[in-house]
């Protein structure tokens, strides 16, 4: 009688098999490289497999690492001078290089808008000469992002100012509102810490049931840097909006504002407020 029972693997299905082989992986992990691991892990046993494998071929490909321009990463590819393109043909070449980078495991955003010839430009004259990690591991991307050569302060300032005018309209203002400095700069060098400020707010807050028809227009942003990566900003403008009050009265709130912001580790966050509705 045929005996159809396999000896080669050492749980009762696949999926043992490959719980099995991930405890392994594991234990290889902590041995060579001293990688820790949560017990706790809700990864399906094939997404868990694929990640360690590919987590501990990086590992070892690091130990003989070398890097490659981007340009020769994408095998020398032949770059027409932007100069030398109308829109139409930089369109077209644009959208190559991208189809080009994509199969080579780059990726390239961009945080605003930003035109076709701007884009080809930063590709062929400056992405290109980026080193890289000559590392092909499947699944593993490189990505960059154009703000991260070209920081665009101005739309970062506005930006940050219309998440805290909306978060303001809709009362979802918290600590965790990142647009807000840990600590608030007040005229004769006072300070407030952050959380001082949002128990504030929510203490306006409280008077009202809610706010309704806001608006806003940021008229003006402006910026200066200083050597130290750090800088001085500010947004300012006009809104409006309707409070609603517990006894169902409204009252409308309007006015100019003025957001200041302060620059440090990359990031512009409020430090002083000069806003319709809100006092220190």
């Amino acid at each position: 009688m045929e005996d159809n029972h396999t000896e080669d693997s050492l749980g009762d299905s696949p999926e043992e098999n490959l719980h099995i082989e991930n405890e392994l992986l594991k234990l290889k992990m902590q041995a060579e490289l001293g990688a820790l691991f949560h017990s706790e892990n809700d990864l399906p046993p094939a997404m868990e497999n694929m990640f360690l494998k590919n987590i501990l071929a990086f590992h070892q490909s690091a130990e003989n690492q070398k890097t490659i321009k981007i340009f020769d990463k994408i095998s020398n590819p032949k770059i027409k001078k932007a100069v030398d393109l109308t829109d139409e043909q930089i369109t077209e070449e644009l959208a190559a290089l991208n189809l080009l980078l994509e199969n080579n495991n780059i990726e390239v955003s961009y945080l605003y808008e930003y035109d076709n010839r701007k884009k080809y430009v930063f590709l062929t004259e400056e992405l290109f000469d980026v080193e890289i990690d000559d590392v092909t591991i499947e699944g593993m991307k490189n990505h960059f992002i154009y703000e991260e050569f070209h920081p665009n302060h101005e739309a970062d300032i506005k930006k940050q100012a219309e998440v805290f005018i909306n978060a303001w309209f809709n009362q979802t203002i918290t600590t965790d509102n990142w647009e807000l400095s840990d600590e608030f700069v007040l005229p004769e060098r006072k300070t407030l810490s952050k959380q001082q400020v949002v128990d504030q707010i929510h203490n306006i807050f409280s008077l009202s049931s809610r706010f309704i028809n806001g608006r806003y227009d940021i008229i003006d942003t402006s910026f200066q840097l200083m050597d130290n990566d750090r800088g001085m900003g500010y947004a300012e403008g006009a809104l409006g909006y309707r409070v609603v009050l517990a006894n169902g009265e409204t009252e409308v709130i309007s006015g100019p504002f003025k957001l200041y912001f302060a620059l440090e580790y990359g990031y512009w966050q409020i430090i002083h407020l000069v806003f319709p509705g809100f006092s220190y």
